[in-house]
């Protein structure tokens, strides 16, 4: 089954990527986010993309991160 990732959002050189398995006809099959940074590769793995960007805003505390009512829209 073919993956795809595809880069969402980038900040501080943390980035949410979003992780497409599709079947043969090209059916999404399973969906996930990931957080990752741009020295060290993939942190971690989300299923929701807002779980991604709070751990993101986690990370980046004190510094202002992304809202998380923003995502709250399909993308």
């Amino acid at each position: 089954m073919p993956v795809q990732e595809k880069t969402r959002d980038r900040l501080q050189g943390y980035a949410i990527v979003q992780i497409t398995e599709t079947d043969s006809k090209g059916t999404v099959v399973m969906e996930t986010w990931a957080l990752t940074h741009e020295a060290g590769g993939h942190l971690d793995e989300f299923a929701e993309y807002p779980d991604a960007v709070r751990a993101l805003n986690r990370l980046l505390s004190p510094l202002p991160g992304l809202p998380v009512s923003r995502f709250d829209r399909a993308v």
